[in-house]
This record gives structure tokens, sequence and C-alpha cells, in this order.
């Protein structure tokens, strides 16, 4: 199986990509010490970074870790009229707060360029999350062998995935913390559980499949790989965790939120991403149709999310988190995986 065999894991643990920060070098290589695969979220930054946070993380460890990418069209401008639409209930918004509607000089980083950087680092593995790759880029980073794999909110985002060479695929449940990660954007009543997204897809294909969505501990784990996951992707669980880059506000107003529900939302980026219910996403509950897609909305509320942090007002930060953040633990990501999963012997793995 690739989780072990290829990766050489002693924990069938995954540790999602949080971009924005949470998913630190420092995590990254703390679970990849551990026996888990650390991921690095490499959606939101430059090329520059991509190479000084792998060095990092190198420096760190000498396990296989992932990188992950958003897979966006080269940015082009958003459409005049939707933006002036858009301007008209979000600039008061964003002016109760003493900020005003900004004019983004780039909308979103260069997806070619990124992945042009993906294959110079050669990471062991790559996932994917928003779009979907085409095969001859599938056939380039497997020349560099590198495994590749997708995300999936269906069994067709699975498929697709599958039919362009995935070597396996993320199912993520509507458990999820944070952005919904399948190629195309799913109706309310289309998203499905965990439990019944991995029943749909697990019949299909006998290419591994990683669960994701509002694990928490160990019996959900076992729980899983019983039902035919090959492993577990999880984000939640170490957001609290010593090595998390999440900003010292985040970190604070997720253990103090941690009994609040959370629920999807467009509100902070243009695109359905689950976190905690704040004042922002019960002010502008009327606009959840009315934003711009991601990464425009998500470009023209980046000041916002900045202040927020420098003044400490976690109502306007996107609180990213999964249904499980009632049991998230502040201690190290070694402590957190010991808790979650004993180690295994990589030959007897299967």
């Amino acid at each position: 199986m690739t989780t072990y065999t290829q990766l050489q894991l002693t924990r069938p643990i995954i540790q999602a990509p949080m971009a924005g920060g949470a998913s630190s070098p420092q995590l990254v290589a703390a679970v990849s010490n551990a026996g888990g695969l650390g991921s690095f979220a490499c959606g939101m930054i430059s090329s520059q970074q991509m190479r000084e946070g792998v060095a990092h993380i190198r420096s760190l460890t000498s396990k296989a870790f992932a990188l992950n990418l958003f897979i966006l069209p080269e940015s082009v401008q958003p459409d005049a009229a939707a933006l002036a639409a858009s301007k008209a209930w979000l600039d008061p918004a964003l002016r109760q707060v003493g900020l005003s509607m900004p004019t983004p000089a780039a909308w979103s980083q260069s997806f070619q360029a990124q992945f042009a950087t993906l294959l110079e680092l050669a990471p062991t593995v790559a996932s994917f999350a928003f779009g979907i790759l085409n095969p001859a880029q599938v056939a380039a980073l497997k020349q560099r062998n590198i495994l590749v794999i997708g995300t999936a909110n269906s069994v067709e985002h699975m498929q697709a995935w599958l039919d362009v060479g995935a070597d396996a695929v993320i199912v993520q449940g509507v458990e999820a913390g944070g952005h919904r990660g399948g190629p195309t954007e799913l109706a309310a009543a289309q998203e499905l559980a965990l439990d019944d997204l991995l029943a749909a897809c697990r019949p299909l294909s006998d290419k591994p499949l990683i669960a994701a969505g509002g694990i928490m501990n160990g019996e959900r784990i076992s729980a899983l790989l019983e039902a035919g996951a090959n492993a577990v992707q999880m984000g939640t669980v170490f957001l609290c965790s010593d090595e998390c880059g999440a900003s010292a506000v985040m970190k604070q107003a997720l253990w103090q939120r941690r009994d609040q529900p959370t629920r999807l939302t467009r509100l902070f980026s243009g695109k359905p991403a689950r976190g905690v219910v704040n004042a922002w996403m019960q002010q502008l509950a009327e606009h959840e149709s009315d934003t711009l897609p991601y990464p425009y909305h998500n470009a023209l509320t980046t000041p916002l999310r900045t202040w927020a942090n420098q003044a400490n007002e976690p109502d306007y930060l996107a609180l990213w988190a999964g249904t499980g953040l009632p049991h998230i633990q502040k201690t190290s990501a070694t402590n957190i995986l010991d808790a979650l999963y004993p180690v295994v012997a990589t030959e007897s793995a299967s």
C-alpha cells in the first residue's frame, strides 16, 4: 500500500495542508518525524517562499513530506459588473471596522509558476485541491518520482482524479475544516458526510483512499481503516499544537470557542469553507451567495484578516476548523500523534 511501502510511514496519518501559515515547517517536520506524513501548504505563497519553506523542512527532517497546491487558472481580472455588485455590500461592511474595499495588485499566485517550482523541489508527495491536473502535468510529476494525491468531495471527483493518473485520492467529508477541496463546487444537498462518501467511493477503485473530515481520535481512525480507508488526513487536531504556525489570535480564539458551532461559508474567501461561526459570518449571512468566486473575494478580504490579527479581533478572522473542534488539544504534535495511533511496523503494514 502506497501509504506505508513507498512513504515508509509508521502511522496512517497525514497532516492536512492548512494554508495561511498554520502548516509551518516545524509542524510538517514534527508529523513526519513522528511517523506520519506532514504537508506544507503552498497554495497562497510564492515560488521563493516555497523554496524557503522546503529548505527549512529539510533542515528539520529527512522523512517524506507533501507539498500542496491550489489548482487555479492563471489570474485574470474579475468581471467589472460583478466586482461593482460585490463592492455595494462588502465596502460598507469593511468600513464598519475602519477599512475600505482594496484594489489588489494580484488576485492570486501563479499556479504555473508554483507548479514549476514544485517540480524543481521534487517532494515525495504532491497533493492538490480546488481543481484537477491534466494528464501531462501528472506525467511530469511522475517523471520526478513524485506521488500525486488529489482531493474529492464526491464519487465523480474521485473518478476524475483517477482518470488523470492520481496515485491516491483524499475523500473529504463535509465535516472537514477549511475549504472544500474538490475540483468543482457541490450544492449543499450533494455534500456527503465522510462515512457516506467513503462507502460510495471504496467499491469503485482499489487505489489508496485517504479519509478526511472531523477525525479527532484513534477510535475513529480505526473505524475508517476498517471501512476501507488506507489512511486518514487530519487538520483541526493540530491547530492548537505547539508547532502549528497559526497566529496567536487564531489559536486563542479556537481554544476559547472550541464548543461553538462551525458551518460552511463563502464570506471569507468566496469558496465554501468550514469555520467557527463568528460576527462576520453572522452579520453578512444574507450575502453568502453574493460573493465573487475564489480567489477574487479572498483577495478583497485579505486586509480584513490582516487587521483582525493585528487588532486581536477574532470575530473578523476565518477561524477554519472542522466539526471535531471540541476535541482539540494544546500540546506537541508528537504527543497528539502518540495519543491518536500507535506506531506500526512498516514491513507488516498493508
